[in-house]
């Protein structure tokens, strides 16, 4: 398959970006919503929150080992996983929703932008000045994302271990921050460039016929 042009994988990839575009507004216009009326309306008991934690578990109250693999106990260092519980009030669900909401908002927006480029690349627009802009943004979006998907995380979990107990675990906090993440940003960034250099030569071609 044709990485350019129309019926190339650029034009496949532009109309799953489309798709996705029109499902994220479609989940935000319904976040926002839910965001405007959920202080007011009586969710009948059904207001419940979800928040990621992490847990250390008591090692002698949990015992755990591996027969087939021989002798010696095995440990649990960390956990981590979703806990679910009843909101204290219909207000509570304020922050996480807004939270929800921005986290969509920043989804769409890179989304819109891959959406244009490969847009772009599929009307054969390589080396167009708009793709440096759109993958320079996009790159931004995955770095300045990812530090703060692990502080709501962080502030997630920092809640739990503030408010909540169990027999033989401990609520803790990490702020997990995945470096991967944020050097695929830095590689779009260093893309951008190559997009740079290749619309200034596009350029001088054309002033130079």
């Amino acid at each position: 398959m044709r990485a350019l042009g129309k019926g190339s994988l650029s034009s496949f990839l532009s109309a799953v970006l489309t798709i996705t575009s029109i499902g994220l507004a479609i989940v935000l216009a319904i976040a926002m919503v839910l965001l405007v009326v959920s202080p007011w309306v009586d969710l009948g008991g059904n207001g419940r929150l979800g928040i990621p934690v992490a847990l250390q578990i008591d090692g002698q109250a949990l015992h755990l080992a591996a027969p087939s693999l021989g002798p010696g106990p095995a440990t649990l260092k960390k956990v981590t996983g979703t806990l679910e519980f009843a909101a204290p009030s219909k207000r509570a669900l304020v922050a996480p929703m807004l939270t929800m909401v921005a986290m969509l908002l920043l989804a769409n927006w890179a989304v819109q932008q891959l959406r244009q480029l490969f847009r772009a690349l599929r009307n054969g627009q390589v080396f167009a000045a708009a793709n440096v802009r759109r993958v320079q943004q996009v790159g931004w979006a995955v770095i300045l994302a990812e530090p703060l998907r692990a502080l709501i995380t962080y502030s997630a979990q920092d809640y739990a271990r503030a408010h909540f107990i169990g027999d033989g675990i401990r609520f803790v906090t990490n702020f997990d921050l995945n470096l991967g993440t944020i050097f695929a940003g830095l590689a779009i960034l260093v893309i951008a460039e190559v997009f740079r250099a290749g619309a200034g030569l596009a350029e001088d071609q054309s002033l130079t016929i």
